[in-house]
């Protein structure tokens, strides 16, 4: 069992506002399973916000999603701190798919979201 780094109060996305300025203004990164927007800030910290789709049919399956990527997002946070040392909000869109995945998909999409974008701020260097 691997140990996971707690989401706590002051690293969530709570106000429409941030949501709507990270989707707006971040950079876009596509996954299988989901699609992260990482938008660079001059202070704080990193910052969570989770959020499905518009397809998403109901209640139930948007809490399954808001779950699992709570937990791939927990699952992968060492090597988020080690990709950003600057501060930055991250927000995490669950795709609708019409079967349900184990956990396991999603904390694999975000690493391998986070190592394609590893590689391409080495290129860019």
């Amino acid at each position: 069992m691997m140990a996971l780094a707690r989401l706590r109060r002051n690293n969530r996305l709570k106000a429409p506002y941030s949501f709507s300025k990270t989707m707006k203004k971040g950079q876009l990164y596509i996954g299988k399973y989901l699609n992260c927007y990482i938008f660079p800030k001059k202070y704080g910290d990193i910052r969570l916000g989770v959020t499905c789709v518009k397809q998403t049919p109901n209640a139930v399956w948007r809490n399954y999603y808001k779950r699992r990527l709570r937990l791939a997002y927990q699952a992968n946070f060492n090597l988020l701190k080690q990709q950003f040392t600057a501060p930055v909000d991250i927000v995490l869109v669950a795709k609708h798919r019409a079967e349900k995945f184990s956990s396991e998909k999603y904390i694999a999409d975000l690493a391998a979201i986070l190592q394609n974008l590893s590689l391409h701020a080495k290129i860019r260097r």
